[in-house]
C-alpha cells in the first residue's frame, strides 16, 4: 500500500479518477485537478479545465506524483469539438508535464488509450505500432510522444487501458450503454456473434494496475485489459441472460470489423498481477 505520499490526480471526479482518488486518500496527500469538485474528504480539489491555461500558484510547490486521467473524449465531429480536444489531451498534458518538472516530481503517470493499436485480429502488445485512424486516438498518441521527452525528469508510466467498466460509469461507455438499452428492449446493432471482439477490463483491477505500477522505479509501457476476450454479441447475451431479456438483434455483418484487444503478458509480468475480475461477476455489480 502506497503510504506518505503527496499525490496530485488530474481528472479525479471521472470514472477512473473518482476509484483512484478512494483508494489513495486516506494514507496521502491527495490533490485533485478536475472542471467540477469532488465530494470525497481528505482530498484538496482544485476546479480548472486543462483546456486553459494552468494556474499552477494553486498547486503545491512539491510533488511526488504526477497521475494524468484527465481526458475529451472527442465525442463531435465540429472543428469547435476537435480543438478543444487537443487542448485537453494535448496541450493540458504538456502544462503538467511542466508543473511537474518545476515541482520535482519523481513519477508522472499518464493514461492513454488501448485504442491507439487500431482494429485487428489479434491481441495487441506494448511495442506494437500505432495504427489507428480516429482523432481522439492521434491526440493521445501524441500526448505519448510528448511526455516521453520527459524520460531525464522523472519515471515515466504510460497506461492503455482497453474498455474499463463499472459501477458510477456513465451509460455513453461500452458496457453500461448496453445494459441501459436492453433493459429498454432496444435493438441492439452488432456485426455478427463473433466481432469485434473486446477485452474489457474491471475497474478493480484497473486501480490495482495503477497503484502496482506505481511501486516501479522504471518506465513503463503498460496494458490494461481483461484477460479473457468476448465480443459485443457476447456481452449482450451475458447481460440478457442477467437481467432476463431477450435481446433484440440487428446484425450488420462487416467482413472487415477486426477487434479491440488487449495482449496481458507483459503487464502481468511486470506486476505480477492478473485480473480478477471476469465479466459477468463485474456486469453483476452494475445491475
Amino acid at each position: 500500500m502506497m503510504k506518505n505520499k503527496k499525490i496530485l490526480i488530474s481528472g479525479g471526479t471521472g470514472f477512473i479518477g473518482t476509484y483512484l482518488v478512494n483508494a489513495l486518500k486516506e494514507n496521502n496527500e491527495v490533490y485533485s485537478i478536475s472542471r467540477s469538485k469532488g465530494s470525497q474528504n481528505n482530498v484538496t480539489w482544485i476546479q480548472q479545465d486543462l483546456g486553459e491555461e494552468l494556474d499552477t500558484s494553486r498547486l503545491p510547490s512539491e510533488i511526488d506524483i504526477v497521475i494524468h486521467l484527465a481526458m475529451d473524449p472527442l465525442r463531435g465531429e465540429s472543428t469547435k469539438s476537435k480543438l478543444k480536444g487537443i487542448s485537453i489531451n494535448f496541450l493540458g498534458t504538456y502544462q503538467l508535464l511542466e508543473y511537474a518538472k518545476k515541482a520535482s516530481a519523481k513519477t508522472f503517470l499518464f493514461t492513454s488509450t488501448g485504442s491507439i493499436y487500431g482494429n485487428k485480429e489479434n491481441p495487441s502488445k506494448e511495442e506494437d505500432k500505432f495504427d489507428a485512424n480516429d482523432f481522439y486516438s492521434f491526440t493521445k498518441y501524441a500526448a505519448e510522444l510528448l511526455v516521453n521527452q520527459y524520460k531525464e525528469n522523472f519515471t515515466i508510466i504510460i497506461l492503455r487501458p482497453f474498455h474499463p467498466y463499472g459501477p458510477g460509469q456513465k451509460d455513453s461507455f461500452l458496457v453500461p450503454r448496453l445494459i441501459k438499452n436492453i433493459r429498454n428492449n432496444e435493438t441492439i446493432n452488432v456485426n455478427n456473434k463473433e466481432t469485434p471482439k473486446l477485452s474489457p477490463i474491471y475497474i478493480e483491477d484497473a486501480i490495482n494496475i495503477i497503484l502496482k505500477s506505481l511501486k516501479l522505479n522504471e518506465n513503463l509501457v503498460l496494458n490494461a485489459a481483461g484477460n479473457k476476450f468476448y465480443s459485443v454479441y457476447d456481452i449482450c447475451e451475458i447481460i440478457g441472460r442477467l437481467l432476463n431479456k431477450k435481446v433484440n438483434y440487428n446484425f450488420i455483418n462487416d467482413k472487415n470489423t477486426k477487434n479491440l484487444l488487449g495482449d496481458m503478458e507483459y503487464t502481468s509480468t511486470k506486476l505480477s498481477y492478473i485480473p480478477k475480475t471476469n465479466l459477468e461477476e463485474g456486469i453483476k455489480k452494475l445491475l
